[in-house]
This record gives C-alpha cells, structure tokens and sequence, in this order.
C-alpha cells in the first residue's frame, strides 16, 4: 500500500509540473483530449526487477523498486509530454535512435522468417 500511495503522490507531481509547463509554453492553444492514463503492470514491474536483477546480481529492495517504477512512471510521462511538444521533431539523435530500433526490429523478423524456412 505504501508503493502505491508514494507513485500515486510522485506521478500526480510529475504530471502537475508537466500541465504547468504545457500551460506556459502553449497558452494559446485549446486543451487538448486528455492523454491515456500513465500504467504500470504486473509485466512491467516484473522487467523492471529482472533487469535490475541481471545487473546487480540481486532483487531489488522494496526501497529500490519503489524507485524503480517511479523512475520508470516519470520517464513514461516525460517521453509522451515531449512528444506531444514535438520536441522530437528534427532532431538526428531522435531520428538515429529510431532507425537504429527499426533496424534491429527488422533484424529480428529476418531471423526469424529465415528459422522458419529451413
């Protein structure tokens, strides 16, 4: 229950500063239909605890995951705040990084269409 009411209290934080910074950048613009609900599932939290596992050999504490999920909420509401102020328009990195995914994406469908020819 603690968990839960420490994400309940950082995601509403979170998305206060994000409402006021949307507000002041773009007072201008009519409000646009709420964005989906920020979630995290039983498959997310289990990720988050394996990798954290694979890199410090061991589960994390309550403490840790905490953190981790709220980190992971946090990042959640950032990227889809950025987006939607199309922060990621022009930006080579941005573009490198999702040819980069693409192209491993399209790796992976390549093996395994070439796993299930043979």
């Amino acid at each position: 229950m603690r968990l839960v009411r420490e994400l309940l209290l950082h995601s509403l934080a979170v998305g206060g500063l994000l409402f006021a910074a949307h507000a002041a950048l773009r007072p201008s613009e009519q409000a646009a239909p709420p964005a989906p609900a920020v979630q995290i599932t039983a498959a997310d939290a289990d990720w988050l605890k394996e990798m954290w596992e694979r890199q410090w050999r061991r589960l994390p504490t309550d403490e840790e995951l905490t953190r981790l999920v709220t980190d992971h909420l946090t990042e959640e509401v950032l990227a889809r705040e950025a987006k939607a102020l199309e922060l990621d328009a022009g930006d080579t990195i941005i573009r490198r990084r999702l040819a980069q995914k693409m192209a491993f994406l399209l790796d992976d469908t390549i093996r395994v269409a070439e796993g299930m020819s043979h």
